[in-house]
């Protein structure tokens, strides 16, 4: 049975931000923003920053790997946090945008600037 709506917005709004993933174009003309997992219970949420959402899944990593925003990443990542995976594991779920021609991609991640490979 396909989850309410009800309860995926319980997920948001009343549930913990468990990972977050930061970009910025670094354009005049804005080009920035926040897509964000949150946690209930047990069950996940994501909210797109254009307010748009999807779930629940049952897992931070089923959430993150069915949400392209969440690990695809490229020059304008900048950050990403994560209550619940630890870097290697974030790291781990990430895969560069399809034409990235940046050898290395710079993300701050659990506070730390790591290195990502785009090739």
């Amino acid at each position: 049975m396909p989850p309410s709506t009800v309860e995926l917005e319980a997920i948001i709004e009343d549930g913990q931000c468990v990972y977050s993933l930061s970009w910025d174009t670094d354009s005049p003309f804005g080009g920035s923003g926040c897509e964000r997992v949150y946690a209930l219970n047990g069950a996940y949420a994501v909210a797109f920053d254009v307010g748009e959402r999807s779930g629940p899944y049952s897992t931070l990593c089923d959430a993150i790997s069915a949400t392209e925003q969440l690990y695809l990443v490229g020059p304008a990542t900048k950050e990403i946090e994560s209550k619940e995976l630890n870097i290697d594991e974030i790291i781990s779920l990430l895969k560069p945008f399809e034409g990235v021609e940046e050898p290395e991609l710079k993300i701050r991640i659990n506070g730390v600037v790591r290195t990502i490979q785009s090739s």
